[in-house]
């Protein structure tokens, strides 16, 4: 190897959670964040007084000061599911969803691929990662990260850069880097949302 430069309701459940990483789009069917709204979000998300987790308590907190919600955690006190009151008034509803969708801006691809290119250079490179490799390999991992809120993000490529000599895999960002259990509430408290407005809408 060589280096080279480069006030919530909360259940208590005794089952394991089963919850799959899921992938936050900005876009849904029920609410669309404008270009400037998004831009406000990420600059709060990326501010180095930010902290991971008490953004998501944040958004729950305030998720639940405007409509009824239920936290239900597994027996190791981690999220299992969110249960919002179907008939909450919509405009509460609607409100709700663009606090959580604000938590969940990724990071511009162009500054995830500073990012990453930065993080490059504090690893080892293996001697076969030819600079069109090493490129792609850059790609795909920004590709794979900006599926992720932005603080979150940056708070895995700091682990990244802390703790691991080589190049890492993608499981070394989502698993040992903490983006998908650090995600996933915000994921799941979305997605009850679009179905809370979903039934709204349809009655």
């Amino acid at each position: 190897m060589t280096l080279r430069s480069l006030n919530l309701s909360t259940t208590i459940s005794q089952q394991e959670p089963d919850l799959p990483t899921q992938t936050p789009p900005i876009q849904s069917g029920v609410l669309t964040l404008s270009s400037s709204m998004q831009e406000k979000a990420l600059a709060r998300l990326v501010s180095p007084d930010t902290k991971v987790l008490q953004v998501t308590s944040m958004i729950e907190d305030g998720v639940s000061s405007l409509v009824q919600l239920e936290v239900k955690l597994s027996k190791d006190y981690e999220v299992k599911a969110y249960h919002i009151d179907r008939n909450s008034p919509l405009h509460k509803l609607h409100e709700a969803h663009e606090l959580v969708l604000k938590s969940l801006v990724p990071l511009p691809i162009s500054e995830l691929d500073q990012r990453i290119t930065a993080m490059t250079l504090l690893l080892t490179i293996p001697k076969d990662f030819s600079p069109k490799v090493l490129s792609a390999k850059r790609q795909a991992l920004a590709d794979k990260l900006k599926q992720y809120p932005a603080d979150i993000v940056l708070d895995a490529i700091g682990y990244v850069e802390r703790n691991v000599k080589f190049w890492p895999s993608l499981s070394e960002f989502i698993n040992d880097g903490g983006i998908g259990w650090k995600s996933r509430p915000r994921f799941m408290l979305r997605d009850e949302l679009q179905k809370c407005i979903a039934y709204q809408e349809a009655v």
